[in-house]
């Protein structure tokens, strides 16, 4: 297997002078050219089948390709940057840029691996343009003129590069942008809508232009002091990315040759690639930072019988739902623990960033395509180099060489497993891979049903679950159930019967999981969940709930929740059917309430 790596080389060094306060300062850039690493993943053998490269692969977003010739393809680019807190005391900093490949598939490239993030810029934590400039360089021509390449299917194709997707908390967003931030007039990064509007969501606000930001600079290179006004309208901050620092606003005539450094990537919305940040806005942000504390707080104030039902609440939710110390599982519960406290509806406020998720989804796909929490994950690894690796000096190359020899070890060791498997099942024999029992190995149809319990007879379970009226008569509504449901479906009773009659010695085995396949409507493929109905489930009785397809009193299809209460296999005559006792959830729980029409909530019960 012949394979190299065009970014086999360490990381190029830049260094960028800065003049200020009369003081000539450098700082130091590095970076790896995108485009070569690029170029690794369309050459990689493991990686190269897995890019689609028909116009369907991105049906689900709506972005146009239309200016893309004969056998153009884009290539887009998902880059994530953040600064980030090396030692514990917070006096050692960094500025990793992590880079995706939006063209693979989610689960790829949101994963450890070749084909996941991949550091390839290291900034100072000032003159943000100028260094994201050094980085973008190798995709400048390239998103103009195309690259031409072979791809694994031994087509030619035109690869124009494109940046998608700009990953970063409100701070960076801000700086990206080129915009003054929250104590400006237009404090949003994509729409202008006026600091004290922030809240109001029912009106759709006009959105940030290249084209608008880009006249302003014009007129500021003709006319500084007409161009303030224009400036000030959008909030935008006239800074040199030549020779300034870029999140100071210093009123310094902008380059005509060095503005935003996003602009110089062509068919690159630079407002368009921003997106909500659902990580630190709502996990660890707007939840973790402030309301989770003000709920805490709220609920010190009301007393001990506001603490009590709210405990009494979260009690209530499955212990497999919440495990009580992450955020994200919390603010899914504390709507609904909270309920019952009505003094505390006045907090619930919905953040301007909410205004669109939707316009997010639409244009870029499912939230994990544009979350930063796939990429928290690799401060991690940055964090452990620095303590470990490092010998605290001259830390940036230690770290950065560091990260490239593991990153080619799992290249390499990638590829000697990958070579392994395709040896072993060469030389196996037809006969032995038939009888080969793969843990992995995927199960065939719709549904499976696992973990089987012992045989026992009706008179037996309605005897166990006498105490749940769900279990009672269960043999003669099963009886019922079966006369009807098998001549619907072509499957005759056996023995020529008219009518089915099950008697209480008959035996039933019970199973206590169950594996679904079925296409996810989020990427449209086969997908594999889950389903346990078990009385001691790590402890705990554990019943999940499901979506099933039925139909209502006209016969029309609908879709309801149910909660499963029992699976078991029930063998008729010489056929064994899969079978599940259920309570629909399709019943509406009293008048809906103001905070779940808000939260576009329904109570429902059995």
């Amino acid at each position: 297997m012949n394979f190299t790596f065009k970014t086999h080389n360490d990381f190029e060094r830049h260094v960028v002078p800065v003049e200020y306060k009369k003081e000539n300062i450098k700082y130091e850039v590095y970076s790896q050219p995108l485009w070569d690493w690029a170029l690794d993943l369309l050459d990689n053998p493991l990686l190269a089948p897995q890019f689609p490269w028909t116009g369907d692969c991105w049906s689900n977003l709506q972005v146009s390709f239309s200016f893309l010739p004969h056998n153009g393809a884009p290539f887009a680019f998902i880059l994530y940057a953040d600064k980030m807190h090396l030692s514990s005391a917070s006096t050692v900093k960094a500025y990793p840029v992590i880079a995706h490949c939006r063209n693979l598939p989610v689960e790829i490239r949101n994963v450890d691996g070749p084909g996941g993030g991949h550091l390839v810029g290291w900034l100072p934590i000032v003159i943000w343009h100028k260094s994201f400039t050094i980085l973008l360089k190798t995709l400048s021509l390239i998103s103009k003129t195309g690259f031409a390449h072979q791809c694994y299917d031994g087509i030619l194709r035109w690869l124009f590069p494109l940046i998608l997707i700009l990953l970063a908390n409100y701070k960076e967003q801000c700086v990206m942008a080129l915009i003054q931030g929250f104590n400006s007039t237009y404090p949003c990064p994509i729409c202008l809508v006026l600091k004290d509007k922030l809240t109001d969501h029912s009106t759709i606000y006009p959105t940030h232009v290249i084209d608008d930001a880009q006249a302003c600079v014009q007129l500021w290179n003709m006319d500084c002091t007409a161009s303030e006004a224009a400036l000030k309208k959008q909030s935008l901050r006239p800074v040199n990315v030549s020779d300034s620092f870029n999140f100071l606003a210093l009123k310094s005539k902008w380059s005509h040759n060095h503005q935003n450094s996003l602009w110089i990537v062509k068919w690159s919305s630079l407002h368009d690639t921003l997106s909500q940040d659902t990580l630190h806005t709502y996990n660890s942000g707007l939840f973790g930072n402030h309301m989770f504390e003000e709920v805490k707080n709220h609920l010190k104030t009301l007393g001990h019988t506001a603490e009590k039902t709210t405990d009494d609440q979260f009690a209530a939710f499955p212990q497999c739902f919440s495990d009580g110390n992450n955020y994200l599982d919390i603010s899914k519960v504390h709507f609904r623990a909270l309920y019952q406290i009505e003094a505390m509806t006045d907090i619930f406020l919905m953040v301007h960033s909410m205004r669109h998720i939707f316009s997010d989804i639409r244009a870029k796909g499912a939230a994990r395509n544009f979350s930063t929490w796939s990429n928290e994950k690799h401060h991690g690894p940055i964090k452990r180099a620095y303590k470990l690796q490092t010998n605290g000096k001259d830390i940036t190359n230690q770290i950065l060489r560091f990260d490239h020899t593991t990153f080619v070890s799992v290249v390499l060791h990638n590829h000697i497993n990958h070579f392994n498997d395709e040896r072993h099942k060469a030389i196996l024999l037809e006969r032995e891979l038939e009888i080969e029992d793969l843990d992995d190995r995927s199960f065939g149809g719709h549904i499976h049903l696992g973990a089987p319990q012992s045989t026992i007879t009706f008179a037996q379970l309605e005897n166990n679950n006498v105490s749940n009226h769900a279990f009672w008569q269960f043999c003669k509504k099963l009886s019922t159930f079966l006369n009807h449901t098998l001549p619907a479906y072509n499957i005759p009773l056996p023995n020529g019967k008219t009518w089915l009659m099950l008697s209480a010695q008959d035996t039933v085995q019970e199973h206590q999981y169950l594996k679904v396949n079925y296409e996810s409507v989020v990427d449209w493929k086969l997908t594999t969940n889950h389903l346990c109905c078990n009385p001691s489930f790590h402890g705990c009785e554990r019943c999940d709930c499901a979506l099933v397809r039925t139909q209502d009193k006209d016969r029309n299809n609908k879709n309801i929740l149910v909660h499963i209460l029992f699976m078991f296999k029930q063998s008729i005559s010489s056929q064994t059917l899969d079978l599940a006792l259920v309570q629909p959830m399709d019943a509406l729980m009293g008048p809906q309430h103001a905070v779940d029409r808000d939260l576009r909530l329904r109570c429902l019960h059995a």
